[in-house]
């Protein structure tokens, strides 16, 4: 999926020529418990945002030397989907020259006369209930609870996989806009009682 994602200008994102770094990051969000597992204090919950850079060898990823911590998110309780966008669009932000035009270093280790940076996010990589949230579906537990496909929660029991009707991402756009544009949060809930859909930052 790497290989086949589509840069700014339209070819594949990780077959620049040596001119540009090129670099795929994921993004993890997870909730934690700053007390530690104490029974008294369960209910509080603080959020870290992780980067983690996927062009390193794999078993480099994930040593916290070579982690980035986005940011923390206090409690005590857990962002809602709303609340958590504020978090998101301060990185997304920050993200966005990386993509087009891309960020050009005067001089790099390897590259004395610089060099163009782009940088794509490309997965989340979150627990369930988390990565809905960051990307805007709805709950397991709502009546779209899959994110690749539209069936419905009562129809759970269908195993025919030809019957579920895809999603696509134009029309999750167009729904996800819908919902950003929307001036009263009775609307809103209405748009994401039938679509299942909420705007996020990373659209």
């Amino acid at each position: 999926m790497f290989c086949q994602f589509p840069g700014p200008d339209g070819k594949p994102f990780l077959s620049s020529s040596n001119w540009e770094g090129r670099y795929v990051f994921s993004l993890g969000v997870d909730g934690f418990n700053p007390f530690q597992n104490k029974v008294a204090k369960q209910n509080v919950m603080v959020t870290g945002m992780y980067m983690v850079c996927l062009n390193l060898p794999s078993d480099l990823h994930y040593q916290p030397k070579n982690m980035y911590l986005v940011g923390i998110i206090p409690g005590p309780t857990k962002p809602s989907t709303d609340q958590i966008n504020h978090f998101l669009k301060l990185l997304v932000d920050d993200l966005l020259p990386f993509w087009d035009p891309g960020v050009t270093f005067s001089c790099t280790a390897k590259y004395q006369d610089g060099r163009i940076i782009r940088i794509a996010l490309i997965p989340i990589i979150c627990n369930l209930p988390a990565a809905k949230q960051v990307a805007g579906f709805s709950g397991i537990g709502l009546k779209f609870f899959c994110s690749y496909c539209l069936l419905p929660l009562y129809d759970i029991d269908n195993l025919d996989w030809s019957q579920w009707p895809p999603c696509d991402v134009e029309i999750h756009h167009k729904h996800a806009c819908s919902y950003q544009d929307a001036p009263m949060l009775k609307e809103r809930q209405c748009l994401f009682n039938e679509f299942g859909v909420r705007w996020t930052e990373l659209l």
